[in-house]
């Protein structure tokens, strides 16, 4: 399932590599493993940290939004949390 090609992608700079609908991406120097996706009207990206162990969801009611930045602040927020605690 984690066998990743290498898939670079104009549009998604972090991706490193795609495989069995799952991609491969590097957000914030962190090796991230998920999904991303958007269809009219609604947007979201869902990633693993396999090596931190911590899995981030986020669903927005928009069409566009930067995901990779929004992933990336509220990644910020919960390794700090995790450094605390």
């Amino acid at each position: 399932m984690k066998a990743f090609i290498k898939a670079p992608d104009e549009d998604i700079p972090s991706q490193i590599g795609y495989g069995l609908g799952i991609r491969n991406l590097i957000i914030g120097g962190e090796n991230l493993i998920g999904h991303t996706g958007t269809i009219p009207g609604y947007s979201g990206i869902a990633m693993h940290n396999e090596e931190k162990h911590y899995t981030i969801v986020i669903l927005s009611d928009l069409s566009v939004i930067e995901q990779t930045q929004l992933f990336e602040e509220v990644q910020n927020i919960v390794i700090d949390s995790q450094m605390r605690g």
